[in-house]
């Protein structure tokens, strides 16, 4: 079977994207969640490292919020009544709807809720602390 270069470039590209599509095509909300899976969780439980810090730009294109307009980040502690016993996470665009979505995992706790008001463009840090079973949000930057 002869296959044709054209194709096979294409379909190698299109694979390489897929790969991080999650990140790359997914909304504003589920690129910081996306941010806690990257951050290797597991290792910085095995770390002696108290706490580390992740930086988010969520506001991003596709499905974020319009340049220029700004946006908060809102991290809710879990409420109950869901599948998956996690938090919530909002990006709130300025001038427009916003997008939301769980953490995901429960290994990720905030103890209350916390927000923080970003210009376009701008990245958020995120500070979490190990405690007795999970990950602990302390600080938004």
């Amino acid at each position: 079977m002869k296959v044709d270069m054209k194709y096979l470039t294409i379909l190698i590209a299109a694979a390489t994207l897929l790969t991080g599509c999650e990140y790359t095509i997914s909304d504003a909300a589920t690129r910081v969640r996306y941010a806690f899976q990257k951050a290797e969780i597991t290792s910085f439980f095995l770390s002696e490292n108290d706490t580390t810090t992740i930086t988010v730009a969520p506001d991003h294109w596709p499905e974020g919020c319009k340049k220029g307009e700004g946006y908060q980040l809102i991290l809710m502690p879990y409420k109950g009544n869901k599948q998956v016993a996690s938090g919530d996470i909002v990006v709130d665009c300025f001038g427009e709807n916003g997008y939301h979505t769980g953490f995901g995992s429960k290994d990720i706790v905030i103890a209350q809720e916390m927000t923080i008001k970003k210009k376009s463009g701008e990245k958020v840090q995120i500070t979490l602390r190990k405690s007795h079973s999970a990950l602990e949000i302390i600080e938004l930057k």
